[in-house]
């Protein structure tokens, strides 16, 4: 986490602290998210002063976001605990996708589901390189609307990959079977959705936004997930033979 922020000049004395936050780092929007890690973030900004990182320099732009301190600079609690110094309120960051709803808004399914968001790294990939993870699908979705409408808002422009939430895939990074590092999406009418898009316009490339989850994360998860039958919400347990 701590090659993803780098400190960047304040504006005179406002107050204000201008952080990048490398998009890829997801790790780091979620400590900002969670109330119970404002003090791992404020850990954080401390050191960066202290080293004076460079911001990131990638393909993609930075975000850039205010954290208002109230005070200078250096002027960073040195003590975040129940009784000690008060954390400033921390500006909302854009929260992960949700997975509830159905049809094109639904993300159904137990591949993520017992996974929180901090498992996934967010990335932009071109569609064309994320692959099926099933041999079959079928040609509507849940609330019954049909792949083609999908299709069709694409062409019209109605729905956009990069900024509507229900595009966002999530996907799985595993070896293929020539062992090479590959994506395979949980939400396979979608990508189809996206794939066709892409062969119709005749685009060599369609970004879209992706969360990654590590293929043993995920199969971790769903063994969890199978042998999870607890029945006092985890505080006893029967012996058998």
């Amino acid at each position: 986490m701590t090659d993803a922020l780098a400190l960047c000049e304040p504006s005179s004395g406002d107050g204000i602290i201008s952080i990048d936050i490398d998009e890829d780092a997801i790790a780091v929007a979620n400590v900002l998210q969670q109330d119970s890690q404002h003090a791992e973030f404020y850990e954080l900004l401390k050191e960066f002063q202290r080293k004076a990182a460079h911001a990131l320099k990638g393909a993609n732009a930075p975000v850039c976001i205010d954290v208002r301190l109230g005070g200078q600079v250096t002027d960073l609690p040195e003590v975040l605990a129940p009784g000690g110094a008060s954390v400033p309120s921390m500006p909302s960051l854009p929260s992960m996708p949700s997975d509830t709803g159905s049809g094109y808004y639904s993300n159904n399914g137990n591949w993520s589901d017992a996974l929180p968001p901090s498992f996934a790294a967010e990335r932009i990939v071109n569609a064309k390189d994320v692959r099926f993870s099933q041999k079959s699908m079928k040609r509507r979705f849940q609330d019954g609307r049909s792949l083609e409408e999908l299709i069709q808002g694409l062409m019209r422009g109605t729905y956009n990959p990069m900024t509507d939430e229900f595009l966002k895939l999530t996907v799985v990074e595993k070896s293929d079977a020539q062992g090479n590092p590959a994506l395979y999406s949980k939400d396979n009418r979608r990508l189809y959705c996206l794939h066709e898009y892409q062969r119709r316009i005749c685009a060599e490339r369609v970004p879209v936004r992706v969360r990654i989850l590590a293929w043993q994360d995920v199969v971790d998860a769903c063994k969890f997930q199978r042998n999870y039958d607890t029945e006092q919400d985890g505080n006893d347990i029967t012996l058998r033979n």
